[in-house]
């Protein structure tokens, strides 16, 4: 058996024990880095699932919890030119985190209104499916910055894109952010 075998399989042990810590540490020393992050990040241990994201070239994931949820514009910064440096990023993604970036250290969300419109017209394509990341990181970006109609316009394109449940999401966030539900929405039959 190889080291990669043995560590999977220990931290499958582990994860049977109970004990989730060490089996997201074996994950990470195994290269299993999409399971690490996805353990770290369950038990709130979020640098660490950042570390496993970028570790497993996923970059854009990490640099988005830096600061969205460490609120660690510059760590996420740094992530993100890390990137740039070992491969290309996925660029409405590290464009988002970045808009992110500025809203944390000033909460302004006007330089990224026509970023939000991109995104936009990404979700509403039927023909190119935009990773459901974009969605999520627009609906939070533009919710960080209190700009609930651009979260609206997100989740609309999404819908119009016929994004599975896009319509629950939203009326969900609605009821969250605005205290109020969203009338019944007809899908279109054409």
């Amino acid at each position: 058996m190889s080291r990669r075998d043995l560590l999977e399989n220990a931290a499958q042990c582990y994860e049977a024990a109970k004990a989730p810590a060490e089996a997201a540490r074996c994950y990470y020393e195994a290269g299993a880095y999409r399971q690490a992050a996805a353990l770290y990040t369950r038990l709130d241990m979020l640098r660490e699932a950042a570390a496993a994201h970028a570790a497993g070239g996923r970059h854009e994931d990490g640099a988005w919890l830096l600061v969205h949820r460490l609120n660690d514009p510059e760590q996420a910064r740094v992530m993100l030119a890390k990137m740039a440096r070992e491969r290309g990023a996925d660029p409405l993604a590290a464009n988002l985190v970045l808009a992110r970036c500025r809203v944390a250290e000033d909460g302004d969300l006007r330089a990224a209104i026509p970023l939000l419109a991109t995104a936009a017209a990404a979700l509403a394509n039927r023909e190119t499916r935009a990773d459901q990341r974009i969605e999520d990181w627009s609906v939070a970006l533009a919710t960080a910055a209190h700009r609930y109609d651009q979260a609206a316009l997100i989740f609309a394109a999404s819908v119009r894109g016929r994004r599975r449940r896009a319509a629950d999401r939203w009326a969900a966030w609605s009821q969250q952010h605005l205290g109020t539900g969203l009338p019944p929405y007809e899908q279109e039959t054409r």
